[in-house]
């Protein structure tokens, strides 16, 4: 059961926090094999030709379905795919040329190369920086996986610089153009196009952006492309040409269609990076640049602070942390919806009681009736100042109780039911678009708009109990 809340703090500014758990599953027409495949980056433009093939169903026609995770540098990308925890990566080449020079038995090979290397230090006008020399007795920030941080040698080499010229400041990835505007750091280390539109995003004028190429002072590198594990590449060809394959389809397509390239990235882009572990751990950075930065914009009327985190490990947040954080976002958006995961809430009592509406989501199963009627105890009785709901989600599925049954386990009848149905988890399969395509999802959550819209919630009646009583 996930746990959610929401709170009225004034008429004008509200705060929410709900979770619904409607991604149910779907019975594919065959098998796909699997394919696991690592970003570098969170999703960006030069992604798109990927995620157009799969929307498509390029690599499902191939019997191939990618599992994708964003990335942390191209560096990481080279080392998760010589690990074999991934089949197969999209990370820059220069990278991987390193890797395999000291790397020489754990080889990763190239597949399909994309565009030469745009890598560069980046500065603003104003810090002194305009050529390599500059550099000198500066302070550069750079995530630890980033492929111009880790190709930094070449181009010192070629620039009469040394290691010990810069003062390197290292960061997460998502914090990187922020510390570069606050002036925390001279300058970074980053692919151009990266930099530019995160410092474009947050309102730096091109005319104020400064850019020390790579490849104009001597350091010529290959670009991005798709790459894998040597030893993958030779036990599996039929699938390594499926991939290539279907990938090629998409950039052919792109070429066609950009927009049509870009839409399919934008549709798949709710996939979380660190950021919100990052906001927790460190709320003093939280500011509106940074969430200028780690938010991801799903649609006009919906963004996204997540984090990707392994399911091994628990991270607990500091309660301070997370009011802290909620308070940050109070000022920026009018509602803030949060999943609030019950292995946490007991730690999170003043969480609980800040919202004046309290939304309990589960199953239809016992242990899930049973932990709403807990729920409510800890939470406490309604009252004028705060109130709780239950949604019932997937009701009628296989485990669910018989409804008395379900009643009587849970104290109470649920606020609000939302009935199972095979086409809402196709439809989540498709990405954001999909499911706001999908009637049945749509009418199940139909109870809880009107709630947030301050609409009470009446009993829906058929047209022959409104006919005959």
């Amino acid at each position: 059961m996930t746990h959610s809340v929401r709170s009225m703090l004034s008429p004008a500014i509200a705060l929410a926090l709900a979770a619904f758990a409607l991604v149910l599953p779907a019975a594919p027409a065959r098998a796909l094999e699997k394919i696991p495949l690592t970003l570098a980056w969170v999703i960006g433009g030069s992604n798109g030709p990927l995620f157009l093939a799969m929307d498509r169903g390029y690599f499902a026609a191939e019997g191939l379905e990618i599992e994708w995770v964003p990335g942390d540098g191209s560096a990481n990308v080279v080392n998760r795919l010589a690990s074999g925890a991934y089949q197969i990566g999209f990370g820059d080449i220069a990278s991987l040329i390193k890797f395999n020079t000291l790397n020489p038995d754990k080889k990763v090979m190239a597949l399909y190369n994309q565009f030469p290397a745009d890598l560069s230090i980046v500065s603003l006008k104003g810090r002194g920086i305009t050529e390599p020399a500059d550099l000198k007795g500066k302070t550069v920030g750079a995530p630890t996986g980033d492929t111009a941080y880790k190709m930094f040698a070449a181009f010192a080499a070629k620039n009469n610089l040394s290691d010990s010229d810069i003062k390197w400041e290292h960061m997460a990835i998502t914090l990187r153009e922020p510390m570069l505007i606050q002036g925390k750091v001279d300058a970074i280390t980053a692919n151009e196009s990266t930099a530019y539109f995160a410092l474009k995003g947050a309102g730096i004028a091109d005319a104020d952006m400064v850019f020390i190429r790579y490849p104009q002072h001597g350091v010529n590198l290959i670009g991005s492309g798709l790459m894998a594990n040597e030893s993958y590449i030779k036990e599996h060809p039929d699938v390594i040409r499926k991939i290539v394959k279907a990938f090629n389809r998409g950039w052919e397509d792109t070429f066609a269609n950009p927009q049509a390239s870009l839409d399919a990235a934008l549709q798949l882009d709710a996939r979380p990076s660190h950021a919100l572990r990052e906001a927790l751990e460190h709320s003093d950075r939280v500011d509106d640049l940074f969430l200028e930065r780690a938010v991801i914009h799903v649609s006009d009327r919906l963004s996204l602070l997540a984090s990707l985190e392994s399911f091994s490990e628990v991270f607990m947040p500091d309660e301070n942390a997370v009011l802290a954080l909620l308070g940050n976002l109070l000022h920026r958006y009018r509602y803030v919806f949060v999943d609030l995961p019950t292995t946490i809430a007991p730690r999170m009592i003043r969480v609980l009681h800040l919202p004046s509406t309290c939304l309990l989501v589960s199953d239809g199963s016992l242990v899930s009736a049973r932990d709403v009627a807990r729920w409510r105890e800890n939470i406490g009785p309604n009252s004028p100042e705060r109130s709780t709901l239950h949604v019932l989600n997937k009701s009628g599925a296989d485990g669910s109780l018989p409804d008395a049954e379900f009643i009587r386990a849970a104290g109470q009848a649920p606020d609000i039911v939302i009935k199972y149905d095979r086409e809402i988890g196709t439809a989540s399969n498709l990405g954001v678009r999909g499911v706001q395509k999908c009637a049945s999802l749509q009418t199940g959550l139909a109870p809880i708009y009107r709630l947030l819209a301050g609409e009470r919630l009446i009993e829906e009646r058929s047209w022959l109990k409104r006919i005959f009583g």
